[in-house]
C-alpha cells in the first residue's frame, strides 16, 4: 500500500495512528543449512525427473534461490559437501583437547577444567564446551568404581586362603552376608529461596534396618530383617531359623 501526503494529513487531523512504513528488502531467516542428501535430491529432481526450479523448491520446502545456487554449483562441477573451514571455529585446538582429556582422566571435573582454560587462554570457556570436548574424546561421565584398600597382611591372608581352597568344590557352599539400610535420611541439599531458607529436622543417629540372606548353587535363604547389631547369639538364631534341615543332594 502506497501512503500519500493526503492520507497522512487526514490521519493527523483525525488523530489516527500513522502505520509504520513497510520494510523493503528484508528476507526471512533462511533456516538451517541443507544436508548432503537434500542437495543430492535437488540434482536428481532436476536431471532425472526434469522438474523446474520452482517445483523442486515447493517439493523440498526450501527457497528458490537455494535450489538455483546448488544447481549452478553442480553444473560447475563443484562438490555438494561443505567446504573446509566453514562453520563456527572451535575454541580449543586439537592439542588443547588432548590435554583436557588427559586432565579429566586424572580426576579433574568439567567446571574446574573450564576455569583453568579461561584463565590460561584469557577467553571464556564454558562448562558445556568442556563436556562436548570430553565426549568427542571418547569419555563418559560415569560413577567411579570403588575398590577396597587392604594392608599387605590382609593381602597375604587372602592369597593363602585362595591357594588352600582352590581345589574345593564350591557347589556345596552357602554364601551369607548382611546389609544395613538407613531409614528416613534427608538429602543434604535442595533448591531454596536464599531469603526464605527451609529448615530440615534430622536425628543424629537415624533409624536403620539390617537384612541378612544366603545363597548357593542349590539353595537360597529367605531374607531376615533385624534392627539390633549382629552378635554371636543373633547370628546362631538366624542360622537356625533360615537354614533348611539336613538333606542329601543328588
Amino acid at each position: 500500500m502506497k501512503i500519500t501526503k493526503k492520507m497522512v494529513k487526514i490521519w493527523q487531523k483525525k488523530k489516527f495512528m500513522i502505520p509504520a512504513p513497510l520494510l523493503v528488502g528484508v528476507e526471512l531467516n533462511p533456516g538451517p543449512a541443507l544436508t548432503v542428501t537434500q542437495r543430492q535430491k535437488i540434482i536428481v529432481l532436476k536431471q532425472d525427473a526434469g522438474l523446474s526450479i520452482e517445483k523442486i523448491a515447493e517439493k523440498l520446502n526450501i527457497n528458490v534461490k537455494t535450489v538455483r545456487r546448488w544447481l549452478e554449483r553442480n553444473k560447475k562441477g563443484m562438490s555438494l559437501t561443505n567446504l573446509r573451514g566453514q562453520g563456527r571455529k572451535r575454541k580449543l585446538t586439537s592439542r588443547q583437547e588432548k590435554q583436557v582429556r588427559k586432565r579429566a582422566k586424572k580426576g579433574e571435573d568439567a567446571p574446574e577444567l573450564a576455569r583453568k582454560l579461561s584463565r590460561k587462554g584469557k577467553k571464556s570457556i564454558s562448562v558445556t564446551t568442556v563436556q562436548r570436548v570430553l565426549k568427542r574424546q571418547g569419555l563418559k561421565y560415569l560413577v567411579r568404581e570403588k575398590r577396597e584398600v587392604i594392608t599387605p597382611t590382609q593381602s597375604e591372608k587372602r592369597l593363602k586362603f585362595a591357594h588352600k581352597h582352590k581345589n574345593d568344590d564350591w557347589k556345596y557352599v552357602l554364601f551369607t552376608d548382611e546389609k544395613t539400610f538407613h531409614v528416613g535420611k534427608t538429602p543434604h541439599k535442595s533448591w531454596q529461596d536464599p531469603n526464605d531458607k527451609k529448615i530440615f529436622k534430622y536425628k543424629r543417629h537415624p533409624k536403620k534396618i539390617n537384612v541378612w540372606a544366603g545363597i548357593g548353587l542349590h539353595f537360597k535363604t529367605k531374607l531376615h530383617f533385624f534392627e539390633q547389631n549382629l552378635d554371636t547369639d543373633l547370628y546362631c538364631k538366624i542360622l537356625k531359623s533360615r537354614l533348611p534341615p539336613p538333606f542329601i543332594l543328588t
